[in-house]
């Protein structure tokens, strides 16, 4: 193809700019403002480095998270399906994403803390930013307009089978109970109970 000259437009050159400019619309779409008759809204993102941000912008809108699965061929992606709560409720949400077990034990603790709960249909395993890297854990923490009861959680993951309904066990008789399961690559219980005073 010859250079473009100088006063002359390059159709190569527009078309590229053509490109670009309808995807940094795509992009800015997903924050902009919904139509207020709008009852869904379907929620997608490759980068959970974004997701908070995204989530927060349809969050602040009216809706609540119903649902999330994998998104693509190998599952790298993320889709959100949130649906309008009833006015005037406003729901918050956390966005936790990590490989490691004590981590997600520690930021789960944290967010428990400030009266975000978990829920087994907002957890997801993917696999490290497309397909490269160790599997990622990925749970999307929900804080209700009220909060009158916190929860404290314990995530139990080991290799061995035997093993792991001893800790479940031991997590019962704590007071504990399963309210997921997650298996990004080792397999991870999640054990739920509602917080005690610091005195018991």
């Amino acid at each position: 193809m010859a250079p473009c000259q100088r006063g002359v437009r390059c159709p190569r050159i527009v078309a590229i700019l053509a490109i670009g400019l309808s995807w940094l619309g795509q992009a800015s779409s997903a924050v902009a403002a919904v139509d207020p008759n709008q009852r869904y809204y379907f929620l997608t993102t490759y980068k959970t480095s974004t997701m908070q941000k995204e989530l927060d912008a349809v969050v602040q809108q009216g809706f609540r998270v119903i649902a999330s699965s994998h998104l693509g061929q190998q599952g790298q992606g993320l889709a959100v399906l949130l649906e309008r709560a009833t006015p005037p409720d406003l729901y918050s949400y956390k966005v936790l994403a990590t490989n490691r077990s004590g981590t997600m034990q520690k930021e789960l603790s944290a967010a428990a803390a400030e009266g975000y709960r978990f829920s087994p249909t907002r957890v997801l395993a993917r696999k490290g930013g497309l397909g490269l890297g160790a599997a990622e854990v990925v749970l999307i923490l929900e804080r209700p307009p009220n909060v009158d009861q916190l929860f404290e959680y314990r995530l139990l993951g080991t290799a061995r089978e035997s093993t792991m309904f001893e800790e479940i066990e031991q997590a019962v008789a704590e007071g504990f109970h399963c309210v997921g399961i997650v298996a990004p690559g080792e397999l991870m219980v999640v054990m739920e109970r509602e917080a005690r005073p610091p005195s018991q």
